[in-house]
């Protein structure tokens, strides 16, 4: 599926609706987004969804590790290991 596909209105008005049924449930609308994306991706080609789960997981890895240091170099560093690896 792509944006230009009849089926991506349909996919949109259902991921939307749902996460304005969510509107006080933050942790389920953040997964709600996370399986949409990956669905919405997979669609398009299935070979590579592992490669966005990976990315994914590691981007969240190196930005909790991120949050928790206060030294600014380790910061950065952590920072290009996300930027060279997504690249």
């Amino acid at each position: 599926m792509n944006f230009t596909d009849g089926r991506y209105p349909v996919f949109l008005i259902i991921i939307f609706t749902l996460y304005w049924v969510l509107r006080k449930r933050n942790r389920e609308r953040k997964l709600l987004l996370l399986a949409a994306g990956y669905t919405f991706y997979a669609q398009w080609n299935v070979k590579y969804l592992g490669l966005i789960i990976f990315s994914t997981a590691l981007d969240y890895f190196l930005a909790n590790a991120i949050a928790v240091r206060e030294d600014q170099r380790a910061r950065r560093a952590l920072l290009t290991c996300s930027v060279i690896a997504n690249i």
